[in-house]
């Protein structure tokens, strides 16, 4: 009885974990990045590129490529503005909140150190087109 118990929490954790998992892919998102002073980012997932459109202080898009495994998202600069040098990569993990409607980012490993506070600082919040 109480293998029974356990096996049914078990199952009930892994259901909910995968449940609450976001798959990243063909999805538009919206952030704010605090060293922009909150400037509005859309960040727009593809199939292997993600693009961030920042309107602050010009019309500007940096360009990576992406892989995400379960909640682990893994980035690659290609292009784009800010400090950090092409083909930099960065290792996050991904909290969805909400039911899916928002994420968060944590902090794993990155290869240049001005990105982390601007991706992990404010969840971003899916957009329905």
């Amino acid at each position: 009885m109480k293998t029974l118990i356990i096996v049914t929490v078990l199952l009930q954790f892994i259901t909910l974990n995968t449940l609450s998992q976001v798959n990243l892919r063909n999805s538009h998102w919206k952030g704010y990045i605090k060293e922009l002073k909150n400037a509005e980012v859309k960040v727009d997932f593809k199939e292997d590129t993600v693009l961030f459109l920042y309107t602050y202080p010009i019309d500007q898009q940096g360009v990576f490529t992406f892989t995400q495994h379960k909640d682990t998202l893994t980035i690659f600069k290609v292009s784009g503005p800010g400090g950090c040098p092409a083909r930099s990569q960065g290792v996050y993990t991904i909290e969805t909140i909400e039911n899916g409607k928002k994420f968060l980012l944590h902090f794993v490993s990155d290869e240049c150190p001005d990105r982390i506070n601007s991706l992990t600082s404010k969840p971003f919040e899916r957009i329905y087109q």
